[in-house]
């Protein structure tokens, strides 16, 4: 006597299908609906974000304040006193960058056991290096020629004594 098990019911592959199909509309349709609220609610694609690279008529001429000098050597970076900012061609986060301002440390956003003077220079500082319509560590502020400079410390502590650049 040979045995012989019937194969899958075909109800069941059907079945399993449909299951198939009706899981794969429920994905594309969240999937529509989500980027169909983001653009009536005007919110950017990340895809369709660019670098931060404003217009460099838009920013601060740095060309004529004079590099750091750091070890006998002269460096890139340049003390800008109208910005109260040394900057470099190399992005830093802004966060980090603008935490220079809270000399007791910093949580959540604030300057710890601070003056209202310290968080005002700490909200001007994000203010003007959050990246706005792009993605990146900061926004420039500076410029040199074509050559973008974005805020790596905050005051001159870090760049006491400067001396004329030597190159661009």
């Amino acid at each position: 006597m040979s045995s012989s098990s019937p194969g899958p019911n075909p109800w069941f592959i059907i079945l399993i299908i449909l299951v198939f199909v009706v899981l794969g509309l429920l994905v594309g349709t969240l999937f529509f609906n989500t980027n169909k609220i983001a653009s009536a609610k005007n919110i950017s694609v990340i895809a369709n974000v660019s670098d931060c690279t404003p217009a460099l008529n838009t920013l601060l001429d740095i060309s004529s304040d004079q590099c750091c000098v750091q070890g006998g050597i002269t460096t890139s970076s340049r003390y800008v006193p109208s910005l109260n900012m040394v900057l470099n061609t190399t992005p830093q986060y802004y966060i980090t960058v603008c935490q220079g301002y809270c000399t007791n440390g910093f949580v959540n956003n604030q300057c710890v056991n601070t003056t209202f003077q310290e968080q005002e220079n700490y909200n001007t500082c994000v203010n003007e290096l959050i990246p706005t319509n792009c993605t990146g560590s900061a926004m420039p502020v500076g410029v040199v020629g074509t050559t973008y400079y974005y805020a790596q410390n905050v005051t001159n502590e870090n760049c006491t004594t400067t001396a004329v650049c030597t190159s661009s």
